[in-house]
């Protein structure tokens, strides 16, 4: 029976620079890729994403901040409640873009949005009492509370950030 191996070349092969190059980009570009994909963060799911809200809420100590700064504002301290709404802005936002539902996502960022919206309202040195309460009842539109209401579903138990 023959043997089905092939002869080795009597002479030698030459490859192009060119083709070697050529090879050479590819390969690394292949690597970038791999490596670009394999440090890629996986998002967070729904559950996923309210624990480190959660998490991330007890660890400032978000939910107590905000109730002391409530408590203050009644006494015209303000600023406080400025820096806790900040604070919580932040985490809500961070969370926001860890998650894979894009709803949950959406309604984070909307309460973000109201959070530093009222906060800029109840510093604002230039509006009344009664213009502050005024602007403030506008946040509540039918729309935001629809955003904050599938956040209240997809995370009911948000200890972390609510008394």
């Amino acid at each position: 029976m023959a043997s089905s191996r092939i002869p080795p070349p009597t002479h030698s092969v030459r490859t192009s620079p060119t083709i070697k190059r050529t090879g050479t980009t590819i390969a690394v570009l292949s690597l970038v890729i791999a490596g670009l994909t394999a440090c890629a963060p996986e998002k967070l799911s729904t559950e996923e994403t309210c624990t480190y809200l959660n998490d991330k809420g007890k660890e400032a100590d978000i939910a107590q901040k905000l109730d002391e700064a409530g408590a203050k504002s009644y006494a015209g301290d303000f600023e406080t409640v400025k820096a806790s709404y900040e604070e919580y802005s932040a985490i809500l936002k961070d969370s926001a873009g860890k998650t894979e539902d894009t709803q949950l996502a959406d309604a984070m960022n909307a309460a973000a949005g109201y959070g530093n919206q009222l906060s800029e309202i109840l510093t604002s040195e230039d509006l009344s009492m009664m213009e502050k309460s005024s602007q403030a009842q506008a946040l509540n539109t039918a729309d935001a509370r629809q955003r904050l209401a599938y956040m209240d579903e997809a995370c009911p138990n948000l200890d972390g950030v609510r008394k």
